[in-house]
């Protein structure tokens, strides 16, 4: 916290900044330092192959073994459900959604920009958006070619008649339950809303790769109808990635999570249809190996 009270002018106690403030900080520098100048972002380029991806998740949580835990949490923090995604699970799944040069891609509940930053690297024209006004300076930051502060559960009726809303690729690591301090009961089907509203926007042969909560299963009712119209619908289940332990230690603790991802079209050369993701192991997760997340990809068939 020495660096962020000299840049802040004052300490936490002063009243100069939050902890939150400092984490977002640590978030922002980061995305920054991966999306930079000719090596660095070749080098964090998903679009690599399995053993430069293996790669370049190894570098990273050198990176990541240094960031503090986040351990402090505020009522916008919990309201957002503001988690942000650990840049060795971000890079993952911009690897899984196989994200090439000249496609367009959208992160609809994008934080910080952990998982779009990766996208840009691919060559991709990235358009992101947040709905928390505080984020959107460091969206702003990164560059990307569209930054707007829309509720992500309603984007595929508001963007419904606009032709440039239609990607091939959208990467997400939705709310898994909260509404944005709408409601004050947490439901699982609200992560299939927003998975609902962003497979609206896919084009045909678009693919979905999203992050969600270990309670994000079929057998689970409040989800269930969600799985049956998927499968019924234009969209095929095309991989099931599990990631042991949690992801997200020791960045941030939190509920564990799965990662969905969602095809309009069948398999893509190159990568897996289920395979396991191990990223940088920290011992406190030895004890959540019992549950674990899962990347879950979706392509739109028609």
């Amino acid at each position: 916290m020495k660096i962020a009270a000299e840049e802040f002018g004052g300490t936490i106690a002063e009243g100069a900044f939050s902890p939150k403030d400092a984490y977002e900080g640590l978030e922002l520098a980061m995305n920054l330092f991966v999306t930079g100048p000719g090596d660095i972002s070749e080098a964090y380029d998903p679009s690599m192959d399995a053993a430069g991806a293996k790669a370049a998740v190894a570098r990273l949580q050198t990176l990541l073994d240094t960031f503090p835990t986040q351990t402090r949490r505020d009522s916008e923090t919990d309201d957002f459900q503001q988690f942000s995604t650990p840049p060795t699970y971000a890079f993952a799944v911009n690897w899984i959604a196989n994200i090439k040069e000249g496609d367009r891609v959208l992160e609809p509940s994008a934080g910080n920009g952990g998982i779009a930053s990766f996208a840009k690297n691919a060559g991709a024209t990235v358009d992101v958006n947040e709905l928390a006004e505080r984020r959107l300076p460091s969206l702003r930051a990164l560059d990307f070619d569209r930054v707007t502060a829309e509720n992500s559960e309603q984007i595929g009726n508001m963007w419904a008649s606009d032709p440039t809303r239609r990607y091939d690729v959208v990467v997400m690591n939705p709310p898994f339950s909260a509404s944005a301090g709408r409601t004050t009961k947490n439901t699982s089907a609200t992560g299939a809303q927003h998975i609902d509203a962003a497979l609206a926007l896919l084009k045909p042969g678009g693919r979905l790769v999203a992050i969600m909560g270990h309670t994000f299963q079929p057998g689970n009712p409040r989800v269930a109808p969600f799985f049956k119209r998927i499968a019924d619908g234009d969209f095929t289940l095309h991989a099931n990635v599990a990631v042991v332990g949690d992801p997200n230690l020791p960045q941030v603790r939190h509920s564990h999570r799965q990662s969905p991802s969602g095809d309009r079209q069948g398999p893509r050369p190159g990568r897996p249809g289920h395979n396991n993701w191990r990223g940088g192991h920290d011992r406190r997760a030895d004890r959540h190996d019992a549950r674990y997340s899962q990347c879950r990809r979706w392509t739109k068939i028609k």
